[in-house]
């Protein structure tokens, strides 16, 4: 009993590093895309996902009876979540829109990671030693690292799109009288005008 309850008492500092996976995939996306995310957003997104990940943890140390395994498997969501888009990205580059990159294999993929990863965590005894130390480690060094690349190397580069000219080409009617003269500009994956303004320094009012 006091076993149990000092297992369920230290799976959260054991597992520091599910936590951490979050800041980077956030620290990275921001300085890859040069996204401004704001505080409160940020805060969001770190509330909602800490609490859902400690739920799975919960969840899974209720089934598996350990903190490391509880941990583990929890990890390996985050990082299915978290890498999914990249992952559907890169496939997608590299087999031309082929099959493998299609939403009902990965999908599959996934699924399939996931049920694998439990069946060997329930069959396994007891993780190595010393394996949620190694984990916090490497995933510490890996959010230092990441940040460090990202700061020095796109962090302070900045376009200015200022001095940027835009011509809007002239719209003329569709001759025909039985035509409609009605034309639908779609903006699609286009930025807003505060992410323009703070970003880059443009304002494209006119459009």
């Amino acid at each position: 009993m006091k076993n149990s309850i000092r297992q369920r008492g230290s799976f959260l500092s054991s597992g520091i590093y599910v936590y951490l996976l979050l800041l980077i995939f956030l620290s990275n996306r921001a300085f890859q895309f040069q996204e401004d995310i704001a505080p409160i957003n940020f805060l969001y997104c770190l509330a909602i996902y800490w609490a859902g990940t400690f739920l799975f943890q919960l969840g899974f140390f209720r089934i598996f009876k350990n903190d490391q395994k509880a941990n583990f498997m929890t990890s390996v969501l985050m990082v299915i979540n978290f890498s999914f888009g990249t992952i559907k990205e890169y496939l997608e580059d590299v087999s031309n829109n082929g099959w493998i990159s299609k939403y009902s294999f990965l999908f599959t993929a996934s699924l399939l990671l996931m049920v694998i990863s439990f069946v060997k965590l329930y069959k396994v005894r007891k993780m190595p030693e010393n394996w949620s130390k190694w984990a916090n480690l490497i995933v510490i060094s890996s959010l230092v690292i990441s940040n460090l690349f990202w700061y020095f190397s796109l962090g302070k580069k900045e376009t200015d799109f200022s001095d940027l000219k835009i011509s809007f080409p002239e719209i003329k009617p569709i001759a025909e009288a039985s035509s409609p003269d009605v034309f639908i500009i779609v903006a699609d994956g286009y930025a807003g005008r505060s992410e323009l303004n703070n970003l880059f320094h443009f304002k494209n009012d006119p459009f």
